[in-house]
C-alpha cells in the first residue's frame, strides 16, 4: 500500500492515522469476504466496513472500551490548525462544521437524509455513516469492547456467503440480525443490533 505524505496544508501524513491505516487494509479484506460493489448502497456499505473495522483495531490497539472510543476516524490527519476536525464521526452530529477547505459534514446519519445525487459514486462515503452510526448505537447498547459482540457480528456477515456484490443498507441489516441470532444465545445482542437499525431508519420497528 502507498500512503502520501499530504501537504500539511489540507492533510498531515496520512501514515499518521492508526484507524486510516487499518481502514485501507480493511478494504482488502471486503475485497476478499464479500466484494460489495463501490457505488450507491454496496459502496457505501464497503466504506462502511472500512470504517468499523478500523476503528475496531485502534480501540484495540489502545485498549478502549466503547465508552472510553472517541469514536472519530482519521482526526490526527488534519493539520493543527484544524484541530478539532477528522474523515468522520459514528456519533450524531458533524465530523466538521464550517471548516475553510471542507465546509460542513454531509454524512447523514439517519435513511431520512440518505445522499441520491451522482457525485461520490453514489454518495460511497458520504452515506457510510447510516450504518457506521447503526454500529456505534448497537455497541454503545451492549457495551464492552466494541470487536467482542458488535464486532464479531460485522466480521461473521461479511464472510457468511450471504452479502452479494449489490447489496442495500436493509439486506445487509437484516443479515447482522440474522447473525446476531445464530451466534449470540443471549438474545441482547441480535436485539441490540435490530434497534440500532431501527433507529437509522434502515429497519422497521418491529418484534423479533
Amino acid at each position: 500500500m502507498v500512503f502520501g505524505d499530504g501537504d500539511h496544508i489540507t492533510f498531515d501524513f496520512l501514515t499518521d492515522s492508526l484507524d486510516v491505516i487499518a481502514h485501507e487494509l480493511s478494504h482488502g479484506f471486503v475485497q476478499f469476504s464479500s466484494p460489495l460493489e463501490y457505488a450507491s448502497q454496496s459502496g457505501a456499505l464497503n466504506e462502511s466496513c472500512a470504517d468499523i473495522f478500523g476503528s475496531m483495531v485502534e480501540q484495540w490497539h489502545m485498549h478502549q472500551s466503547v465508552d472510553d472510543a472517541d469514536w472519530i476516524l482519521g482526526q490526527t490527519l488534519f493539520p493543527v490548525a484544524f484541530t478539532g476536525s477528522a474523515l468522520r464521526t459514528f456519533k450524531a452530529g458533524k465530523a466538521y462544521k464550517d471548516d475553510p477547505i471542507f465546509k460542513t459534514d454531509p454524512q447523514p446519519k439517519h435513511m431520512d437524509d440518505l445522499y441520491k445525487g451522482p457525485n461520490d459514486r453514489g454518495g460511497v462515503h458520504i452515506n457510510s455513516e447510516i450504518p457506521n452510526h447503526a454500529f456505534y448505537l448497537a455497541t454503545k447498547s451492549l457495551g464492552g469492547s466494541s470487536w467482542e459482540r458488535a464486532g464479531k457480528v460485522w466480521y461473521k456477515t461479511m464472510i457468511s456467503g450471504k452479502i452479494e456484490p449489490n447489496c442495500d443498507f436493509k439486506t445487509f441489516a437484516r443479515a447482522t440480525v440474522d447473525i446476531a441470532g445464530e451466534e449470540f444465545v443471549d438474545k441482547s445482542v441480535q436485539m441490540a443490533i435490530r434497534d440500532a437499525w431501527v433507529k437509522v431508519g434502515v429497519l422497521a420497528q418491529t418484534k423479533i
